[in-house]
């Protein structure tokens, strides 16, 4: 058993080292110190060039945050006796449970350095929720003050269906529907910590709302070189999709024979080279392999449960799966009342260091989650080059 720790100011600086590390599988423990995140991971094999984690000799520690922190960390991951007297002593806490050493909060998280990205849809024909949300803004603030409270980082906002036989926009009808809602998110954001991100193929769109936006979600992966480089040149990061038709058309799907990871990996490496040349950093870039899009069931199955091979892209990765037809598989239900299905799924790609999980309900996700963390030890399967 070798033991480390990683610090970082950020979740995100953290999932950065552990694609950086490229573990086969790690137990780890997840805990949060004066505005640091810590994550003491335990692997099979020795990393080359870390210096490994030395437990505290004494465990009573409770009169140093730091050593303190390291204690609980160390015995929830060989699982002594002296976890549960830290249990024991801890309260409850916003998505965890916290000690405290005068006025200093040493934090347990209870969820994954995953990000969750809820999916609000502008639409009037979603296939998801049929048009739910459709130009009623105040109903959308309204679910999304508590889905932020509750620990959702990104908003994703689209205007366009891209389910089969779904009809098109242009330019003109994507702005006007969507401006309302991307100016209030923005306000919005003086009064919550969050990401935003817009969901659209067009050129025109992405510009017009260019400095409102954290992420461009480009479902189609195929924006020109000037729009590109205006999205570089702002700092704003760029999510590319997998896809071979915008909407998806269920009759062209990848080759039957082939792995559709090697397939992802290829397409990817292809794009990367190009958008490196335009002057993006690998820290801009984002990568989705397109679940449901051009790809059989079995091919989104596949592609889910080998999704960290996708880690060898060293670049973060962006998956959608939720409520999609895929997962006629594994249950009858109607695309809204797939939320415990899509929640299921959520938690393999945690456990598999994906960075940002699409998701229509985040409830569902985050109780499943914090449930799964008082059963058995989080670890992160992330693929060998």
């Amino acid at each position: 058993m070798f033991l480390y720790l990683l610090v970082s100011n950020s979740p995100q600086g953290l999932r950065a080292e552990l694609r950086q590390i490229k573990l086969e599988l790690s137990y780890a423990s997840y805990y949060s110190l004066t505005n640091k995140f810590y994550l003491l991971i335990q692997t099979p094999q020795p990393i080359p060039n870390k210096e490994q984690f030395t437990p505290p000799l004494e465990t009573n520690n409770f009169a140093n945050p730091e050593l303190l922190m390291k204690s609980w960390a160390y015995s929830e991951l060989v699982q002594d006796t002296n976890w549960l007297n830290y249990e024991q002593k801890a309260q409850a806490s916003h998505n965890g449970c916290s000690l405290f050493i005068g006025d200093v909060e040493i934090k347990r998280s209870f969820l994954p350095l995953s990000e969750l990205m809820l999916i609000i849809n502008q639409t009037p024909d979603s296939f998801s929720d049929g048009g739910k949300y459709y130009q009623q803004i105040d109903k959308i603030i309204e679910e999304l003050e508590p889905a932020l409270a509750a620990g959702v980082s990104i908003i994703d906002v689209g205007a366009e269906s891209t389910r089969p036989g779904a009809k098109a926009l242009n330019s003109t009808q994507e702005i006007k529907r969507l401006e309302p809602l991307l100016v209030v998110l923005n306000q919005l954001k003086s009064c919550y910590s969050f990401k935003l991100s817009l969901d659209s193929f067009r050129a025109e769109t992405l510009l017009h709302f260019l400095p409102y936006l954290d992420i461009v979600n480009d479902v189609s992966g195929l924006l020109d070189s000037d729009c590109l480089r205006q999205i570089k040149d702002a700092g704003k990061n760029y999510a590319f999709m997998h896809s071979l038709t915008i909407p998806a058309n269920p009759q062209i799907v990848l080759d039957a024979n082939c792995d559709p990871c090697v397939e992802i990996l290829q397409w990817a490496e292809s794009k990367l080279e190009q958008l490196l040349r335009l002057g993006f950093t690998y820290n801009q870039l984002i990568c989705d392999p397109g679940i449901g899009f051009n790809k059989t069931a079995a091919q989104s199955w596949y592609l889910l449960r080998n999704i960290s091979r996708l880690q060898n892209l060293d670049v973060e990765l962006l998956v959608g799966h939720s409520r999609k037809r895929f997962l006629d598989k594994v249950t009858l239900s109607e695309y809204a009342g797939r939320d415990s299905e899509s929640a299921a799924v959520a938690s393999s790609l945690a456990a598999q260091s994906v960075d940002y999980i699409r998701m229509h309900d985040y409830r569902e996700y985050f109780k499943l989650a914090k449930t799964a963390n008082q059963l058995e030890r989080r670890y992160f399967g992330v693929a060998n080059k």
